[in-house]
């Protein structure tokens, strides 16, 4: 009498890889979909215009291995130290390796263009 057994320590090494692999493929494929998601341009202008205090505008965002790309982005405040700010070709290398102290990193940025107009007129105080 032999014993056929169907999932033999060799078919489950090589189907648990397989799952591994599919799993990793996906998990790339769904967050390159959410960094090119309205939600996630939304998000980031968001999180800009509260660092610098003014309403800011990013020109359509481009993603490719781990950098992100535009061709600028324009920023107007009142409460800002200034009363416009205007980028032009603007790169950012993103640190993947942040995600895992659930933060998003930058670790490289490269403005070939700034202009800044200097309020003239008193900064009012953060809240």
């Amino acid at each position: 009498m032999t014993k056929s057994r169907f999932i033999t320590p060799g078919r489950f090494l090589i189907f648990a890889a397989l799952f591994i692999l599919i799993c990793a493929v996906s998990l790339r494929i769904l967050f390159g979909w959410y960094l090119r998601s309205d939600t996630f341009h939304q998000k980031m202008s968001a999180a800009v215009a509260s660092a610098l205090q003014a309403d800011v505008t990013f020109s359509p965002l481009h993603f490719a291995d781990g950098t992100f790309y535009t061709d600028g982005f324009e920023a107007r405040g009142p409460r800002a130290f200034f009363s416009q700010l205007r980028t032009e070709q603007v790169r950012a290398l993103f640190n993947w390796h942040g995600l895992f102290h659930r933060r998003w990193q930058i670790d490289e940025l490269i403005v070939q263009k700034l202009d800044v107009r200097f309020a003239d007129r008193p900064i009012s105080p953060r809240p």
